[in-house]
């Protein structure tokens, strides 16, 4: 079961490559390859640096983020074991499309470590629904302010934008009604029922149906603890907010590696434009939203002087290439390094109990 486990895994990781591949093979084919590689040589290795650094930082306060939620409710698993459970986050959200596949390995996770089911799945759902709001906010005021200058970058482009903030919403409303709607649950049940009539859902179906009634139980149960615990909701909301900051404000400092500078304004669109690209464009059905996020952000700078010319101006490909390696690549690594530690510490664990048992 482990080594089938392992191999899905890396088939994944395997794709992801695969599709990068492919990107940077289109995306340097359209622009001037040689003068990309010359701008390449003459970036500063302290900001980049920097810039990665930040990215990095910005994992570790989502994962504290989350951990103040867990140790909130269940104080059985170490500081340590709960910090490498949430720190996996953007591996498994990164290799999965549409970012499903954090929550379930989390909650599996920390169930295995000794944590009730209904706190586990009430910690990483809640978790998701304050992620899932605050992504929400952002992006509408992002809209808001910045409506002109994507117009102006995007056109009728802006279109995908507009779905993607939609999707976000109808995500979030249907978590709020998993919380904290009672008849939610006989809603699912039917849904459930009526895929089940059909051979190519049928399986899905009823497995989903075996769970569903616990699960929706167990979550409603854990909300009702969780949400009236205003200092960790406040706390919690706040690190996120922190966490997105840093994360999408990086690639500012991928453009000053570059030698660039912007108006404070531009560095603020700049910023407002990384976050729409990555969570607008979630709805993409590749890992990470590959293609999707880059053409959006690409789309997007178009606003700025800097980059006009768009996919044939070196400097766009270049701030596209490295922020995408800053956002989403290293924190895949990041989050595949406290896998790799969890299941090592898992494996320890396991042996530990099998010499005490014999």
């Amino acid at each position: 079961m482990e080594t089938k486990k392992n191999k899905g895994l890396f088939s994944k990781i395997l794709i992801i490559f695969i599709i990068l591949g492919l990107l940077l093979s289109i995306i340097l084919s359209i622009s001037d390859f040689e003068l990309v590689i010359e701008k390449l040589k003459e970036t500063n290795v302290f900001w980049m640096l920097l810039s990665a650094v930040i990215s990095i930082l910005s994992v570790v306060v989502l994962s504290i983020s989350n951990q103040v939620a867990l140790r909130s409710l269940d104080k059985n698993i170490t500081y340590f074991d709960g910090f490498l459970v949430q720190t996996t986050e953007p591996f498994f959200s990164g290799i999965t499309p549409f970012g499903s596949g954090a929550q379930p390995f989390q909650i599996y996770e920390m169930v295995k470590k000794g944590a009730r089911s209904d706190v586990a799945s009430a910690v990483s759902l809640v978790n998701f629904i304050v992620f899932q709001t605050v992504t929400v906010i952002i992006l509408i005021i992002s809209l808001i302010i910045y409506w002109n200058e994507l117009w102006a970058g995007m056109g009728y482009n802006i279109f995908y934008i507009l779905a993607g903030i939609f999707f976000n919403t109808i995500i979030l409303v249907l978590l709020l009604l998993l919380g904290y709607a009672k008849g939610f649950g006989k809603f699912v049940t039917k849904i459930l029922l009526f895929f089940q009539k059909y051979r190519w859902s049928k399986k899905w179906a009823t497995r989903g149906l075996e769970k569903a009634d616990i699960f929706i139980e167990n979550f409603q149960t854990g909300v009702k603890v969780l949400m009236p615990k205003k200092r960790i909701l406040i706390a919690s909301t706040l690190l996120k907010i922190v966490s997105f900051i840093l994360k999408y404000g990086s690639i500012i400092f991928v453009l000053i590696a570059l030698g660039h500078s912007l108006t404070p304004s531009e560095y603020l669109y700049l910023t407002a434009a990384s976050f729409i690209a990555i969570n607008a464009m979630m709805w993409v059905p590749l890992p990470g939203a590959s293609g999707g996020t880059e053409f959006a952000l690409g789309m997007m700078l178009n606003a700025i002087p800097l980059f006009y010319g768009g996919v044939k101006n070196p400097i766009l490909i270049i701030v596209l290439l490295l922020w995408r390696f800053i956002t989403y690549y290293l924190q895949l690594i990041i989050g595949f390094i406290a896998y790799l530690l969890l299941k090592r510490k898992n494996k320890k664990n396991d042996e530990l109990i099998n010499s005490e048992e014999n």
